[in-house]
């Protein structure tokens, strides 16, 4: 029973930590383009996985 009062809590967490998240990694496009010596292009690809990868969970 406790397992269903918990799932809400849980799923809230994990929206939250998935805005988050979001919000630290999009300024670092620049810094993560450098330090990587990539194009933007290729940096906006990980954007793409990230997303496809929080959507499969």
């Amino acid at each position: 029973m406790t397992q269903y009062r918990l799932f809400p809590f849980f799923l809230i967490l994990y929206e939250f930590s998935t805005y988050l998240s979001n919000d630290m990694y999009l300024p670092a496009f620049p810094i993560l383009g450098g330090d990587f010596s990539v194009h933007d292009d290729r940096v906006q690809l990980t954007m793409t996985a990230w997303l496809f990868g929080n959507a499969l969970l």
